[in-house]
């Protein structure tokens, strides 16, 4: 199959990462590497006016969209003095509200969540083992020192 080409491509990569898919797959099922789209992302970001900057504004919106609220939103909201119950329920509920942040943080707090390995679990596209997530990128609103800090 010849490489796609950012015309042909494009559309179908936005489609497939709203619906939830990563970069990598979305590029695979459009014909094109994930190194090529990463690069048209960074040409968009870099070159908003060039014919790759509303494709790159779309995807991250999407995925900022994706990702629910910073958990530093509800972390303003602990009272002073709070303890460990106080910040459990805080990160359950911006968990419940969506954010990806603190869904990871709530798995790291609440081991008993974690899904137990053995089968019967998700299985990625392509067979391939999932990567392990990070707990908090630097594009993060709150680090980690500061969520041990208030535990």
């Amino acid at each position: 199959m010849p490489p796609a080409t950012f015309e042909i491509a494009s559309p179908g990569i936005v489609r497939r990462i709203h619906a939830g898919v990563s970069i990598r797959d979305a590029a695979r099922e459009a014909g094109a590497t994930e190194r090529t789209v990463r690069g048209w992302l960074t040409r968009g970001r870099r070159s908003p006016k060039s014919k790759y900057g509303s494709f790159a504004s779309t995807i991250d919106q999407i995925r900022r969209e994706q990702n629910g609220p910073p958990l530093s939103q509800f972390l303003k909201e602990l009272p002073e003095g709070f303890d460990r119950t106080d910040l459990l329920r805080c990160v359950e509920r911006a968990a419940r509200a969506g954010s990806v942040e603190a869904i990871k943080h709530l798995l790291e707090m609440r081991p008993d969540l974690r899904p137990r390995g053995g089968g019967g679990g998700h299985q990625p596209l392509g067979g391939t083992a999932p990567r392990t997530p990070r707990l908090m990128s630097k594009k993060t609103h709150c680090s980690n020192d500061e969520i041990r800090e208030r535990q």
